[in-house]
């Protein structure tokens, strides 16, 4: 069985987890405290030795990034229910999304979330809060454009979970202040009632992207 290591709060955890359930592959859900430093121990390091999350094991075969991840997922086990279409043309738009969602999205909407949820509010900067606004709803307004068909009929595949991958920029998930400080935050540690036991952890990427569109 796959040995699932992610932290709560890590949207690039949350990709890997819905693809999981997605194809239906049993897995084990090892949860990464950020911390208690989980990530920096030895037996962890020799998983992924960037100390990140996320990464799986699979009969002692280690993975970790999460595209990576869901490619293996996708090649290795066939359960009927694929993340990535099967001709090569669009096989490749797809990977191609991906990396914008990576790449642009993900940086538009960071933006907005350093602006507004890492910075204390009598330090907003109005003007920069709105600058980023407009960068995010520009960056949305080409999505809806170009993602049609396919991509939004029925199921979850690669780009649509590439799109949940929205507010960090790093593997690695820990809240940014302005001065780009990152340490523990109670809010995704398991000591601190874990909302991934709840089961919010996989609404709450869904929900912070309607609440800024």
């Amino acid at each position: 069985m796959i040995a699932f290591y992610y932290g709560s709060g890590s949207p690039y955890a949350w990709r890997v987890w819905l693809a999981l359930e997605q194809k239906r592959i049993p897995y084990e859900l090892k949860l990464q405290s950020f911390s208690s430093g989980d990530l920096k121990t030895p037996e962890y390091l020799a998983i992924n030795p960037r100390g990140r999350v996320p990464a799986i094991r699979d009969n002692g075969f280690a993975l970790f990034e999460s595209v990576a991840i869901m490619e293996y997922l996708d090649e290795a086990y066939d359960s009927g229910v694929p993340l990535y279409p099967g001709d090569a043309k669009r096989r490749a738009t797809v990977r191609r999304l991906v990396q914008e969602a990576d790449q642009y999205y993900a940086i538009a909407m960071e933006r907005i979330v350093d602006q507004v949820l890492f910075t204390p509010q009598e330090r907003w900067d109005l003007a920069a809060i709105a600058a980023a606004r407009s960068g995010l709803a520009q960056e949305l307004d080409r999505w809806e454009r170009c993602v049609t068909g396919a991509f939004h009929g029925g199921g979850l595949h690669a780009l649509s979970l590439a799109r949940i991958d929205t507010a960090h920029g790093e593997e690695e998930v820990r809240p940014r202040s302005r001065g780009d400080d990152r340490t523990g935050d109670s809010r995704m540690d398991p000591a601190h009632g874990s909302a991934a036991d709840r089961g919010d952890d996989l609404a709450a990427p869904l929900e912070s992207g309607l609440m800024l569109r």
